[in-house]
């Protein structure tokens, strides 16, 4: 640092930035502080990003102009007196504060306790002398990297438990680490045991009975839908005047970090890069972390040649069980520092002005709103009818059921991907389950649980849907099971689920969730038995059904499928997708793809719950 006539000039290998009095180092509580003028800022931000001087000169001219001693992580490692001892540094109790400032304490030296830092601000100033006297520390600056490279060695075994096993050690009723109890697991035999007797000593009674019963949830599960329906259009046109909340400015937004999963993704890796820069926020408030497992090396090492902007982040996971989406996104929050925090798979493709959206929708509804859900829907719809299929249901199921539920105060199964959350409520929360396949669904209802509440985000963010039957299959068994799990948690208890949820949230979410689950299982069962009441009187008459029930049962089936197509056309008209009355007529048949995925779904609750089937993105393009 060279001083002339009152002017500082802060040298770079190729640059120099010259500033009068407001490049002048201030003091606080006898600590020189390190956050520049927001002029300076952005002038230093823009020559980073144009790549003029790299994050470790920039840090380093930061540490000299303010008069800090520098340190890296590798120099730590190296240094086997400071290594031997790092562990005695542990702050368990402390953890999430230290990360939250950016410091932590690493040797002494002297008779000082050397602090590691990146920023040194006023309330990093007040968070240390909270802790320590002035007079015991010293405090030595490193790059934001070399500091999460340095909380990754101590805290490792700490945060990868954490990731797995949190929520299973702060109420373990809720976790999906053991799915059948042995209370349930007697009820579930009895209950088959009874089924099969039945069956087997009364058939015709049996058969009137499950006819029945099918007729009950055809008609039950198809009016609640439409219901739902319904309510969702009664919003709609009574808010169809009414202005929406302004998108924010640029100034004063908070941090805002973006948590990326990404497993055997080098397919979509580039586009995703490109996705999320185009993202309206500014680009000082973004906190991206790219979010790969250990033994994923080719997406690791295709992602360091792609070089991303400086506000994405690698953190890599450490392999352990189970390796699962939530776990890896558990394990990534410990890092996070945004007032806000959202989730976004590897081929998603947000609307540009969703951040800032979200901002603004959580800034004018009341503290306990702690959750948006944006809508899901497929940027590849028109691949083949799978996709279109697809891209109808998520159209029903984001524009139209989620609303109806939000408008009824039912407990909401949030989508995998696009939720936004405040971040320090996702802690009280014990983060997501990192045993259920379906963490987003149990996540919804722990929320409504907790006393807290959701609601709809209405921007959109495009994805990628699977283009083969044997894929759809595969994920949307996955879906189903994880679906399964969550309502099989939920109710080990079904007196104290109904006490924390009410007689609303508890109804809402069996209409939701449960009944669809039941649907899947008996749809075809269903319609073999229609299909041998309407074409064997023999067969009607010795089991016994009326005119009546025969009437009710083939209207049940009838009734499901036709306000499937109904929907789909509505929502798809909404949407305004095209080629949609072509398609309309498979809608029945794609229904019954979902009996298939609930059959291997049931398989798969009893013999491999925890298994996460991998979804393949980047082949359904063209």
């Amino acid at each position: 640092m060279i001083h002339v006539d009152n002017t500082q000039i802060l040298s770079f290998p190729r640059f120099k930035i010259i500033k009068n009095e407001k490049l002048k180092v201030r003091n606080y509580k006898g600590f020189n502080l390190t956050n520049l003028t927001p002029e300076l800022k952005k002038i230093s931000q823009k020559i980073i990003n144009r790549k003029i001087i790299s994050y470790l000169d920039y840090y380093k001219n930061i540490a000299s102009l303010h008069g800090y001693d520098f340190i890296l992580h590798d120099e730590i490692k190296k240094n086997k007196n400071i290594s031997r001892n790092l562990l005695n540094f542990r702050k368990k109790n402390k953890h999430i504060s230290y990360l939250e400032n950016r410091c932590h304490p690493f040797a002494k030296q002297d008779g000082k306790i050397l602090i590691l830092a990146t920023n040194i601000d006023r309330e990093l100033i007040d968070f240390l002398l909270s802790e320590y006297q002035k007079d015991q520390i010293k405090i030595v600056l490193t790059t934001p990297r070399d500091l999460k490279l340095f909380f990754q060695k101590i805290y490792k075994r700490t945060d990868t438990n954490n990731a797995s096993e949190l929520l299973h050690d702060r109420d373990p009723k809720l976790s999906a680490k053991k799915v059948f109890s042995l209370k349930l697991t007697i009820v579930l035999l009895l209950l088959i045991g009874t089924l099969v007797t039945c069956g087997y000593k009364y058939p015709a009674e049996t058969s009137f009975c499950f006819a029945a019963f099918c007729t009950c949830v055809f008609l039950i599960n198809s009016s609640f839908r439409v219901w739902l329906f319904v309510v969702a259009i009664y919003l709609k046109f009574k808010n169809r005047y009414k202005k929406e909340i302004p998108i924010l400015g640029q100034k004063n937004l908070p941090t805002y970090s973006i948590l990326i999963p990404i497993y055997k993704e080098t397919e979509v890796l580039k586009k995703l890069i490109k996705n999320i820069s185009a993202l309206k926020y500014p680009k000082k408030k973004l906190d991206v972390k790219l979010i790969f497992e250990e033994d994923d090396l080719e997406t690791i090492e295709l992602a360091k040649k792609l070089n991303p902007p400086h506000f994405f982040e690698f953190i890599i996971v450490p392999k352990s069980y189970p390796q699962t989406k939530p776990k890896a996104c558990n394990y990534a929050l410990t890092f996070c520092r945004g007032e806000y925090v959202c989730i976004y798979d590897a081929e998603d493709k947000p609307e540009t002005d969703q951040l800032l959206k979200a901002v603004a929708k959580f800034r004018s509804l009341p503290d306990d709103y702690i959750c948006l859900q944006a809508s899901l829907n497929y940027y590849n719809r028109s691949y083949n009818y799978l996709t279109r299929l697809f891209s109808l249901e998520y159209a029903q199921w984001f524009d139209w059921f989620l609303p109806g539920l939000n408008k009824v105060n039912s407990p909401i199964p949030l989508g995998g991907t696009s939720n936004h959350f405040k971040r320090k409520k996702l802690y009280e929360l014990y983060n997501w389950d990192s045993y259920n396949v379906t963490e987003d669904a149990d996540l919804g209802v722990r929320i409504y649980q907790k006393g807290f509440k959701t609601t709809i985000l209405n921007s959109t963010t495009w994805e990628e849907a699977t283009g083969t039957k044997r894929a759809w299959i595969k994920q949307r068994t996955r879906w189903i099971k994880g679906h399964m799990i969550t309502v099989l948690i939920h109710n080990r208890n079904p007196f104290k689920f109904l006490w924390k949820t009410g007689l609303r949230g508890f109804i809402g979410f069996h209409l939701f969730l449960t009944l669809p689950l039941i649907n899947f299982l008996i749809n075809p069962l269903a319609i073999l038995q229609g299909f041998f009441l309407l074409t064997s009187p023999d067969y009607s008459s010795w089991v016994g059904f009326g005119d009546d029930l025969l009437t009710y049962f083939i209207y049940g089936i009838l009734l499901y499928n036709l306000s499937n197509i109904f929907m789909s056309m509505v929502a798809g008209i909404n949407r305004k997708f095209s080629k949609l009355y072509f398609i309309l007529p498979l809608v029945p048949i794609y229904w019954m793809l979902h009996s298939v995925a609930a059959f291997i779904g049931i398989f798969e609750v009893i013999t491999k719950p925890h298994y996460w089937a991998k979804t393949t993105h980047g082949k359904y393009l063209t």
